[in-house]
């Protein structure tokens, strides 16, 4: 849709979108300095240069506008973010995406393999695959995202095997009943410590 090479658009699935080109915004309008700051997720503070509206023609009679589109022209270059871009519905061609979706996809398999979990438990396979993967070292790149993002190497003392047997502990029940039930580990939870668990028994 967008054919400029130096624009971008990020879907924060929120409702607000950012792009790094003007001419892309549609009914824009300029903002004064300060007028509108976003925060993003790392703490950071950028001042918005515009605010406009962005319309996707699907086919012929579907038209979708995006609405509150900030204009945020040096962020990318500030960063240090490298944006490639490949023709729509060429995925042969977007070389490191694909890369990376087929390490999610085997880790996913192997995962899956080797528990007896049904298959409709792949998606905590993936989160925790993606979890694993943001803190797991490379050969080729000398810090993970977790320590740029962060400044401080991740803790692996919190690891678990996915899908392995575990006791947990159960909070009510009877005396004479048993006192912890036997699940298997799931995942981890993104806002709260702690681990998810499938219990066996049901």
């Amino acid at each position: 849709m967008i054919s400029k090479a130096t624009s971008w658009v990020l879907d924060t699935s929120c409702g607000a979108y950012i792009c790094n080109n003007f001419q892309v915004l549609e009914r824009s309008r300029k903002l004064s300095k300060d007028e509108m700051v976003l925060r993003l997720g790392d703490g950071k503070a950028i001042a918005t240069e515009a605010v406009g509206y962005l319309s996707l023609v699907i086919s012929n009679r579907i038209r979708i506008e995006l609405k509150d589109y900030f204009y945020l022209p040096n962020y990318l270059k500030e960063n240090g973010i490298l944006s490639q871009w490949t023709p729509p519905r060429t995925s042969q061609l977007n070389g490191v995406a694909e890369r990376r979706n087929r390490t999610l996809l085997d880790m996913i398999r192997s995962m899956m393999s080797f528990t007896k979990l049904l298959p409709s438990f792949w998606s905590y396979a993936l989160e925790t695959a993606s979890k694993l993967l943001i803190i797991a070292p490379s050969k080729t790149v000398p810090q993970t995202p977790y320590e740029i993002w962060h400044g401080k190497p991740a803790s692996y003392k919190y690891l678990r095997v996915w899908g392995s047997p575990t006791y947990v502990k159960r909070l009510v029940g009877d005396k004479l009943d048993s006192r912890s039930s036997l699940c298997r580990f799931i995942g981890y939870p993104k806002e709260i410590a702690g681990n998810y668990f499938y219990d066996l028994a049901g």
